[in-house]
């Protein structure tokens, strides 16, 4: 029973997410915004994405996960800055928890087009790269965990994304995250 009532839980929580995203873009249409808050938009709906799946993972992010466990560690490599070379396959792997609503993979300022499906997601439809490591988890709040090459934002495991030099950046809405409480005393 609490497994089915957290299974309902997080798709309410989701949809919120996904609810939330939405407002904010209708909100402050395409001539108001810039494209550096959509960015901001992009890599915050990810961290959810991620946090979300870690959540039904033990905190482990899908690069550090089997593939006989739904995650992708087998096929990822990472180039000398610690980055995946090809992240696909940590996207798709979260498929199950996304939906079929493909989230915002690409930079706004980025000249790659969207993917018109999961089926068609490829690096050429990927502007933010992940952060490889078995340090890098939901619970080492403070590791990189996406970077945007344009904008040169990170997202934090902790799911807050902020700037080169780990500040936050105040001048976009700082939507509410998924999270657990930590038990008190920690």
């Amino acid at each position: 029973m609490k497994t089915i009532v957290r299974i309902i839980m997080a798709f309410i929580l989701l949809g919120m997410c996904v609810w939330t995203y939405f407002y904010l873009r209708n909100t402050f249409p395409v001539s108001q915004r810039s494209p550096e808050a959509y960015c901001f938009d992009n890599m915050w709906v990810l961290g959810v994405y991620f946090r979300e799946w870690a959540e039904d993972h033990g905190g482990a992010f899908p690069f550090n996960v089997s593939t006989n466990d739904g995650g992708a560690r087998e096929l990822c490599e990472s180039d000398q800055d610690g980055f995946a070379k090809d992240s696909v396959a940590i996207f798709k792997s979260m498929r199950a928890n996304v939906g079929e609503f493909l989230s915002p993979w690409v930079c706004p300022l980025d000249s790659k087009k969207r993917a018109a499906s999961w089926d068609n997601l490829m690096s050429k439809n990927i502007t933010y790269r992940v952060h490889l490591g078995t340090n890098v988890n939901v619970a080492n709040t403070n590791e990189v965990l996406l970077y945007c090459p344009i904008h040169g934002y990170l997202l934090l495991s902790s799911g807050d994304v902020v700037d080169r030099q780990r500040k936050a950046l105040p001048a976009y809405p700082r939507p509410f995250l998924i999270t657990k409480p930590k038990p008190k005393g920690d």
